[in-house]
């Protein structure tokens, strides 16, 4: 067994006389995420304001793994709500304003957006790979929270196995394509 994966599994797993007594489940796991994309979609929107469009559709800020993105992203959907041009310049007035600069990175991060992305980047692409780990990041806290509750005996199974379910439809139901099996099946076969 490879050293990593003894030290993941002495982590999740104790021997306490003889027994097996489950711990933590939570393995210091960084959450799915894709950073390029999420500054690609960002780029692609100063380079191209009609953009925009396409990311709002699909996206809300919530989606970007990145603080620095969510507030730029932010910005940026407030400015088209004032029916503002979306302009780099523009995007730093908004972030001083408000008093985010610093914690968006900063005028050479959000300069350093554009770099190498070809003028008429198609966003829809980016747009889908973010909504895709932004998706998997919420199935990851749905299941710890019910994890969590397992561990606890907070509820009995059936509420737990409900509640997950219901989370998980809501989930799916913001990312077409995804099919679900009932919960109860999964149990059943598992």
């Amino acid at each position: 067994m490879a050293s990593g994966r003894a030290d993941d599994v002495a982590r999740s797993v104790s021997i306490r006389r003889g027994r097996m007594r489950a711990t933590d489940v939570t393995l210091d796991r960084t959450m799915p995420s894709i950073l390029e994309s999420e500054r690609a979609v960002l780029g692609a929107i100063l380079l191209d304001e009609h953009s925009l469009s396409t990311a709002a559709e699909l996206l809300t800020a919530e989606d970007f793994y990145d603080e620095r993105n969510r507030r730029i992203f932010r910005t940026m959907l407030a400015l088209a709500e004032d029916e503002k041009p979306i302009r780099m310049i523009l995007v730093l007035e908004e972030l001083r304003r408000r008093d985010h600069v610093d914690e968006a990175g900063g005028p050479a991060y959000l300069a350093a957006l554009t770099d190498g992305l070809p003028r008429g980047t198609d966003v829809k692409y980016y747009v889908e790979s973010i909504r895709e780990t932004s998706c998997l990041r919420r199935t990851i806290r749905k299941c710890q929270e019910a994890s969590g509750r397992c561990y606890e005996r907070e509820w009995k199974a059936d509420r737990i196995i409900d509640e997950l379910q219901n989370a998980l439809t809501g989930i799916a139901g913001r990312n077409p394509g995804g099919g679900f099996v009932a919960m109860k099946e999964v149990c059943d076969e598992g």
